[in-house]
């Protein structure tokens, strides 16, 4: 008591939002969906690069959404392609991928000898 908290646009706003799912028509059929949380308002954002096989609910966690709200940060996490609620990667009609080659086979033969 008899402390007053500074106001104003630095500050974080006074309930964390901890997800907002969204969806982004990426043309031809193709979406990517997202998951936003931290601080509701502000402009500093943190992105998130998401190892395989974890979707955008990872910023759902209470934990790191207060964390971003206490930094005043908006956290932003994409499915990747194939996870949650994202659509799988487009393939060419041609699947043989032009140009693409096997690795040379290894050898045990040693011509030192």
């Amino acid at each position: 008591r008899g402390q007053s908290k500074p106001s104003g646009a630095g500050m974080p706003a006074a309930e964390p939002e901890i997800v907002r799912d969204g969806r982004l028509d990426v043309g031809h059929g193709r979406v990517a969906r997202y998951a936003v949380s931290g601080t509701p308002t502000g402009d500093r954002w943190a992105v998130l690069f998401l190892p395989l096989g974890v979707s955008r609910s990872f910023v759902a966690r209470r934990d790191l959404a207060l964390a971003a709200h206490a930094l005043g940060l908006r956290l932003l996490a994409v499915d990747r392609p194939g996870i949650g609620g994202t659509s799988e990667p487009r393939r060419p009609a041609d699947s043989s991928y032009a140009g693409a080659r096997a690795p040379p086979e290894a050898s045990d033969d040693d011509d030192d000898d």
